[in-house]
């Protein structure tokens, strides 16, 4: 049994109140709040998270333009040079104000002028409607954490350790930074375009750090020099060099060298334009050529995460299936839970047994392929082997507030699956190390493989039953008392003399997860707005991508 996380004492009070379902007194919780920072509640998200920064590191999934990069830039670079010609110091307030004044006046300009600012911060500040307007955060409703240059936008793509190091924090002046060599030839790259788009005084006044106050219907006339979806051609030659960089860059760049070059790869091998899901597919099974050492390193982390990314769901999936056992069956013991499960594949699945379906199923999928990359191979031609696709389909069929027994097999089946192909990749000295992860408290795949190969003997009731208080509910309790504070609360569950309860408002809040984003589309966005791929939305379908063929 996994440790549960949290403090000795929280660990103590679970051990206590999740034996067999047996409560021995009620205990009290603080009410349900909204959430307001995720929906990591059993605590899985960090390994996730871990594996992809092992393949796009200094992405994420909102940093997808260039432009405002080239911006960010500009800001640091026009500042210090702005204050080098006055003989000036910087100063961290003067610098920051000024920040906020081009952030604030790039989201105005783009609105006034009707121009889309998907994923931009501050998107949705107070357009004003006075004759003059005041470029300032506080003045247009805007709070000063909600910045491009925050840890959630554009800040850890610009930085190094593992972005692409246009700038760096000054070391003397708090929350200030520099730009680097590279940056300063992305900041000059958009200046250049800025001076032939603006008039002198338009120009003068964006540089300044000391005017914050235009007249409004000035507002839109910088929207052209600063077009979010039209970044120059020495920008993006300024931007790829750092994107994808050459050999001599450090290592974790280059795993990101060689995902983009899995991803192109699939590309390229392609007869047709593919959509995000079906490049998904392509770099998790598909036929390439022999690819180069690094990039097939790539790929089999790349498969491990999708690995990971089913068992986190599936695990999620079926939290949520309980959560509706309350709800909807008046249902507050884990034997019931156990109980309800069973019946739902017994009645899905009648040739199944399910005394012995585990291991039947362990069985099945090992039959399926004795390498993890024959076992991939399948899923072109059983779905039931597609990690990928199944994954997907589990998301679609979880969206409804139902109790769908469709859904606890679907899960069920995955997580057998993914032990089954984690097995593989425990045998292979050269690819284990891409389902082992230390935290076991967060479930790692290999402890997942190892726990279900040694309950495999089990019926599927007793399983289930040491999954849910485990696994879920033990697991749940602990992630959230470890994260409450006085601002906000995590726990959906409470143990009480009426056994599990839901803390949740209304039967509409139990959980449907989805996946993990996993910075893939990000990556197709910058080769796109970098001229390496081309791309097309059709009506009511998701963006393809292909490369130009001459």
């Amino acid at each position: 049994m996994p440790q549960v996380p949290g403090s000795a004492d929280q660990r103590n009070c679970l051990a206590k109140v999740i034996m067999n379902s047996i409560i021995e007194s009620p205990f009290f919780l603080p009410p349900h709040k909204d959430e307001s920072g995720g929906v990591d509640y059993l605590g899985l998200r960090a390994i996730n998270l871990q594996m992809m920064d092992q393949l796009l590191p200094g992405l994420n999934n909102v940093a997808n333009r260039i432009r405002p990069f080239s911006l960010l830039t500009w800001t640091i670079w026009a500042y210090e040079d702005y204050q080098k010609e006055r003989n000036s110091h910087l100063e961290a307030r003067q610098y920051l104000k000024f920040r906020e004044k081009i952030e604030a006046l790039f989201v105005l300009s783009h609105r006034f002028a009707g121009i889309p600012l998907t994923g931009i911060a501050g998107a949705q500040q107070r357009i004003e409607t006075r004759k003059k307007t005041t470029l300032r955060f506080e003045d247009l409703g805007r709070q000063s954490r909600n910045t491009l240059i925050e840890a959630v936008n554009y800040g850890p793509g610009l930085k190094g350790d593992g972005g692409y190091h246009f700038a760096y924090p000054h070391p003397a002046v708090p929350k200030a930074f520099l730009v680097t060599k590279v940056g300063e030839r992305l900041a000059k790259a958009f200046d250049e375009r800025l001076r032939k788009k603006l008039t002198e005084s338009q120009y003068e006044f964006l540089r300044s750090p000391d005017h914050f106050t235009l007249p409004t219907d000035e507002v839109v006339a910088f929207a052209s020099a600063w077009h979010l979806e039209k970044p120059s051609s020495k920008e993006q030659m300024e931007f790829f060099s750092r994107f994808y960089p050459s050999n001599d860059s450090g290592s974790r760049e280059q795993t990101r060298v060689a995902t983009i070059d899995l991803i192109l790869s699939v590309l390229e091998h392609s007869r047709e334009p593919l959509s995000a899901h079906e490049i998904r597919l392509s770099m998790t099974m598909g036929d390439l050529p022999p690819l180069p050492r690094a990039v097939e390193d790539a790929r089999w982390r790349w498969k491990a995460l999708q690995l990971r990314q089913a068992q986190r769901l599936a695990l999620e999936v079926l939290f949520g299936w309980m959560e509706r056992c309350i709800w909807q069956e008046d249902m507050h013991t884990t034997s019931q839970y156990a109980s309800r499960m069973t019946e739902a594949v017994r009645q899905v699945r009648p040739d199944w047994n399910v005394e012995t379906v585990l291991a039947g199923r362990l069985t099945y999928f090992a039959a399926m392929g004795d390498t993890s990359e024959a076992l991939f191979s399948h899923g072109w031609t059983h779905p039931e082997c597609n990690v990928v696709g199944a994954a997907v389909e589990l998301v679609k069929a979880a969206r409804g507030l139902t109790l769908d027994d469709e859904v606890v097999v679907s899960a069920l089946d995955l997580l057998i699956l993914v032990a089954v192909h984690t097995e593989h990749f425990l045998r292979s000295p050269t690819l284990a190390p891409y389902v082992i992860n230390a935290s076991y408290q967060r479930l790692p795949l290999q402890w997942w493989a190892t726990t279900l190969r040694a309950h495999g003997g089990e019926s599927l009731q007793t399983f289930l039953q040491r999954l849910i208080e485990t696994w879920l509910v033990s697991q749940h309790l602990g992630v959230a008392a470890s994260r409450s504070t006085d601002d906000s609360g995590r726990m959906r569950l409470s143990i009480d003399d009426a056994g599990i309860s839901s803390l949740l408002q209304g039967e509409n809040e139990c959980w449907s997860p989805t996946l993990t984003a996993d910075r893939v589309v990000t990556a197709l966005s910058l080769l796109h707005e970098c001229g390496k791929i081309e791309c097309y939305s059709p009506e009511e379908d998701e963006t393809r991508y292909f490369v130009t063929r001459l």
